[in-house]
């Protein structure tokens, strides 16, 4: 446990703050530099500037800490999980019923804390309830649903198509100072990305470069740290049963090689659709050519466009033993 007691000014915290019980008292903050940004500057209070992670297309996971890695594996899958706070998403990837090798987000269910009841975003109904007080559901246009959890946890959905179907791409936030326990597909928010590809029971893949993109099933490792992270029955938050769709398996598509005439026709496309970003371009250039995406950038801009106009918020921490 950590107390502070009494006025700090210009106040450096270095490496990782994951603490699980940290308790201020009556604090006066001017400014907390946090990994060399400053992550408050407040008079009275204390506030942060939450951390992110997201979702997309088939699906492409970016964990807390910027590592991208893809699965095509159906099932479903738990995202993120707190034991200490009962915080937790999952997200069901289900493969199109024409038999496509890829899967997609096909539905989300969260629960805001260990006292709410779960519930679920499915891109086929697109609607979403959660009991009060314990959230805050927003219809924010036609096709984009903001869930905000007390605790801090928000997750800003956008339901896509790719040519019949639809899914999801979510972007998941977390308060500045995350519950140390936090694990899952999106990785540990410990500012480490080396811990990110890490299965529930310990297998774990290094991190070698900043940009590499780790595709499912383009090792056994990853394909195992993913099937680690399948929802037992027992933490289910999903009230219908997961039902394979009976698609085509993905693991003749290791090691994906394309001509880099088409890499670079893609990369152009991408580029002219307003992606700038090297893992958007990347995502991008992966969907055109794996999963035969046409609409894949204007489908990526479209979402990078809504997180842009939906930044996330500096908001007051709140603790919990």
């Amino acid at each position: 446990n950590t107390t502070l007691v009494g006025t700090f000014n210009n106040v450096t915290i270095s490496g990782g703050l994951a603490a699980s019980n940290v308790y201020f008292f009556d604090i006066q903050l001017d400014d907390i530099t946090f990994n060399g940004t400053v992550a408050v500057n407040v008079s009275n209070g204390l506030t942060g500037v939450p951390i992110t992670s997201f979702v997309r297309a088939d699906p492409h996971i970016t964990t807390w800490d910027g590592v991208v890695h893809t699965v095509f594996t159906e099932g479903d899958f738990i995202l993120m999980h707190s034991a200490m706070t009962g915080m937790a998403v999952h997200g069901r990837f289900c493969k199109n019923a024409r038999g496509h090798w890829a899967s997609w987000t096909c539905a989300v269910a969260v629960r805001c804390d260990s006292t709410s009841e779960p519930t679920e975003v499915s891109a086929l109904g697109w609607t979403a309830e959660l009991p009060e007080p314990h959230s805050l559901v927003s219809t924010l246009a036609s096709d984009v649903i903001q869930v905000t959890c007390p605790s801090g946890l928000s997750l800003l959905l956008k339901r896509q198509r790719f040519h019949r179907h639809f899914h999801i791409d979510a972007r998941i936030t977390l308060p500045f100072i995350a519950p140390g326990d936090v694990a899952g597909l999106l990785g540990t928010p410990n500012g480490d990305r080396s811990d990110d590809l890490q299965g529930r029971h310990g297998a774990n893949l290094a991190v070698a470069s900043p940009t590499e993109h780790f595709v499912g099933h383009a090792s056994e490792i990853l394909d195992a740290i993913h099937a680690s992270w399948t929802v037992p029955s027992s933490e289910q938050l999903f009230k219908s049963e997961f039902v394979p769709t009976g698609g085509l398996q993905a693991h003749s598509r290791h090691n994906l090689r394309w001509a880099s005439s088409l890499t670079q026709a893609a990369e152009s496309k991408c580029r002219a659709a307003g992606l700038v970003s090297p893992t958007d371009v990347a995502i991008c250039v992966h969907d055109m050519l794996a999963v035969n995406h046409d609409a894949a950038p204007e489908s990526i801009a479209a979402f990078v466009k809504l997180v842009a106009e939906n930044p996330v918020v500096s908001r007051p921490l709140e603790f919990v033993q």
